[in-house]
């Protein structure tokens, strides 16, 4: 656990940087995960990728971080190599990996086609990075013109996911009612838990956005314009409930009620052929 602030965080990282990009071997360097997102607290970590022109290992790494390193946590001395370790109070993860590996993975998933979310997915984490070092902006000019969610992915995921919905929560063989007439308890909860996903990520496209993370989801939907009413407050509703028979239907009759009104907000974007999301008799 950290006790700092995000602008601390981000100067220790800084001077981690400042040191390894002195280093020959050094390409790009840049933090991902709550830290970029602006979702930084005590319990996070910071993660720092770092391109490489060749394969390096603990023998090149340490003599250039040892004097800032106050407690090596972990390390994996195989390549791509990584160091877990406490700089200053703060615990960092550092991965090395090739460029050569990186920046064709960029090119790729800019094109990533409609059915591949989770690429985009992955290229929207890395558009949201904070760029320590860059030499010759090769890694800054591959993300600059990458929109935060295409169309034509925008339209797959909000078409996909209302028919996932629908689904699990209204068809009479789908899988929450199939579930319940096995009385198969643990799979009606793991089949809520993929409800919410969907949902989420629903109401994500509905503003023009990729989810990228899950436990940051509530947060960031909060601040979203186009979501139904007392959205965060009845899904934490959905949460705070137990897992006995009674305590399921009410979660799932919560859940199909926000996935009703989901609904015209996906017909306002233009996408046809929608379920009925009816509930089986």
């Amino acid at each position: 656990m950290n006790c700092m602030n995000s602008k601390e965080a981000i100067k220790i990282a800084k001077e981690v940087a400042k040191e390894l990009k002195k280093a020959k071997f050094t390409e790009s360097m840049y933090i991902i995960g709550s830290l970029s997102t602006g979702h930084f607290d005590k319990y996070a970590d910071v993660d720092i990728i770092i391109t490489t022109n060749k394969k390096v290992y603990s023998k090149d790494v340490l003599p250039i971080i040892g004097n800032f390193v106050t407690k090596e946590v972990y390390q994996d001395d195989r390549f791509p190599y990584r160091i877990d370790a406490e700089i200053k109070g703060l615990k960092i993860m550092l991965f090395f990996l090739l460029e050569e590996w990186v920046l064709p993975g960029i090119r790729q998933n800019k094109k990533a086609g409609e059915h591949e979310y989770n690429k985009h997915k992955d290229l929207i984490r890395l558009k949201k990075a904070i760029i320590l070092f860059d030499k010759k902006s090769k890694f800054r000019n591959l993300l600059k013109d990458v929109p935060e969610i295409p169309l034509h992915i925008k339209k797959f995921t909000l078409h996909e996911r209302i028919h996932k919905l629908n689904y699990y929560l209204f068809l009479e063989g789908g899988a929450i009612n199939t579930a319940r007439k096995r009385k198969n308890h643990f799979e009606v909860q793991a089949s809520i838990i993929d409800v919410i996903q969907n949902v989420y990520e629903c109401i994500y496209a509905i503003n023009g956005k990729t989810k990228v993370d899950r436990k940051w989801a509530l947060a960031d939907i909060k601040r979203f314009k186009k979501k139904p009413g007392n959205f965060g407050k009845r899904l934490e509703n959905v949460y705070k409930k137990g897992n006995s028979e009674k305590e399921l239907d009410k979660k799932i009759d919560i859940l199909r009620k926000l996935a009703k009104e989901l609904k015209p907000f996906i017909e306002k974007e233009g996408i046809k052929n929608l379920p009925d999301l009816k509930v089986p008799k």
